[in-house]
């Protein structure tokens, strides 16, 4: 059997959905696109995902006063941000 993928990457406020009729419509919704590509580079098997952004750093402490920008980081080092409960910095 056949099968054809599509792939589609969206982001922002609108997803889409295959309607009553069999037609794809627009949604609102709001869609983390860092999120849903990780979870799409993982269902198809990829080895490696890169984000290229224009954001200039990552945060400590995001939004707060004492927010801290990061530089360069290793992973272990993000997996101890992240169990201390730094998971909100962009």
């Amino acid at each position: 059997m056949k099968r054809k993928l599509v792939v589609l990457a969206l982001g922002g406020n609108m997803i889409l959905q295959r309607g009553q009729k069999g037609t794809f419509e627009g949604s609102i919704a709001v869609i983390d696109k860092d999120r849903a590509s990780a979870v799409l580079t993982a269902q198809i098997g990829a080895r490696t995902l890169i984000i290229i952004t224009d954001v200039p750093n990552a945060f400590l402490n995001y939004n707060k006063e004492n927010q801290e920008a990061i530089g360069k980081i290793n992973l272990a080092l993000a997996m101890n941000y992240y169990a201390e409960g730094q998971k909100s910095f962009p």
